[in-house]
């Protein structure tokens, strides 16, 4: 079993700040979604398209864009999401570093024992930090979710999402949930009506 997480909303307070901030997984057990992914990235390169980093919605070409929704909406995938109105946030944790420890402790707290039934797991995060801010959260999400699944053996990344298709996938449903709760653009987050179980409120 495999779980890959991304983020979607800035961890900002200002008043430029997204009003949301959104964290999530997609559970896999399936190999052939990162094949895939893979697959139709070779083929986007070598029809023009400049991927150097892999896929990421925010930044890709609506063609681009509209073909990984497509791909996606066709693989067996489970999503499940933590959506956080920042003004519901405890003022202590109202800085950047404390509130991505903060929303990833809610997620997990509240999905990891429902969807985690086995002994191992892989969870994989996608980090967009500096090296020593990575090893900073990469510590403390660790630890959080061993303390969540106390007796289950847990494989654990914090790696930049360009790394593994699995967090580029992360990346897109964690984009079209935020699209759909901040902007009410609902058209991307029903393509993957059957693949998002759950997006808990705060």
């Amino acid at each position: 079993m495999e779980l890959w997480g991304d983020e979607a909303g800035d961890r900002g307070f200002g008043p430029d700040a997204s009003r949301y901030y959104i964290v999530g997984t997609i559970l896999v057990s399936d190999p052939q979604l990162s094949h895939d992914l893979m697959s139709l990235r070779v083929r986007l390169t070598s029809a023009g398209f400049d991927l150097p980093d892999g896929f990421h919605a925010s930044n890709d070409e609506p063609e681009v864009r509209n073909r990984v929704f497509e791909l996606l909406r066709q693989r067996d995938f489970a999503v499940h999401a933590t959506s956080i109105e920042k003004r519901n946030i405890p003022y202590e944790h109202q800085t950047d570093h404390r509130l991505f420890k903060w929303a990833w402790l809610q997620h997990h707290k509240h999905f990891l024992p429902k969807l985690v039934t086995g002994k191992f797991v892989f969870v994989g995060l996608a980090t967009v930090a500096t090296n020593d801010e990575r090893k900073s959260h990469a510590r403390a999400l660790r630890g959080a979710i061993n303390e969540v699944l106390a007796g289950v053996q847990v494989g654990f990344a914090h790696w930049p999402a360009a790394t593994h298709p699995c967090l580029q996938a992360a990346d897109y449903c964690m984009w079209a949930i935020r699209r759909s709760i901040e902007d009410s653009e609902d058209d991307v987050r029903a393509v993957l009506r059957d693949q998002i179980k759950e997006v808990r409120q705060i």
